[in-house]
């Protein structure tokens, strides 16, 4: 019943991989930046990154359960208005008078 679960699944184990191999990246420089001046520098510049990424991470979060509901509200347009008149029937009604 849910089509949606298995991109959902994919794009979540892309964010992961994502925030991991930047996790790695940050480490990598952190080590090389302990032989310098300033180590707090790389220091404070990971933590915000890193809470620049957990901030997209909760808003992509909300988007994803946003989505059903504009799922929703167009299948309920579709139904009050005809599906000839939704943008698919539309394309499909082009579709037929140009080919």
């Amino acid at each position: 019943m849910c089509r949606c679960s298995q991109p959902d699944a994919d794009m979540m184990a892309l964010l992961l991989q994502n925030l991991e191999l930047t996790k790695q990246f940050l480490v990598h420089l952190l080590c090389l930046d302990m032989d310098g001046p300033t180590p707090l520098a790389i220091e404070m510049l990971t933590g915000n990154i890193i809470s620049r990424l957990n901030e997209m991470v909760h808003d992509c979060k909300e988007q994803l359960h946003e989505l059903p509901k504009y799922e929703h509200e167009f299948q309920h347009i579709m139904v009050e208005v005809g599906r000839a008149d939704t943008p698919a029937g539309l394309e499909a009604r082009h579709a037929c008078t140009c080919g």
